[in-house]
């Protein structure tokens, strides 16, 4: 099983673009293997929905990670 790996904003510095990576079975665990900073808050996509810490990946799926914004931004974060 493999999901591609898509990033905006500032995570771009720190993600190859259409990363590929193979046999994870949950968001959480794509996220530990790109090894991220424990601090960085994200928003979490899988095929365009969001997505949680524990959402199941398929063969296929297109997981995205963009930073949250302060200023007011509605945040989606997830306890680790």
């Amino acid at each position: 099983m493999s999901i591609t790996v898509e990033a905006g904003g500032s995570l771009k510095a720190r993600i190859v673009p259409h990363l590929t990576l193979k046999d994870v079975p949950t968001v959480g665990q794509a996220i530990e293997r790109l090894r991220l900073p424990p601090d960085v808050a994200l928003i979490m996509l899988v095929n365009g929905r969001i997505a949680h810490w524990t959402t199941e990946l398929q063969d296929g799926d297109v997981l995205q990670l963009l930073p949250t914004i302060g200023g007011g931004a509605i945040s989606i974060t997830t306890a680790r």
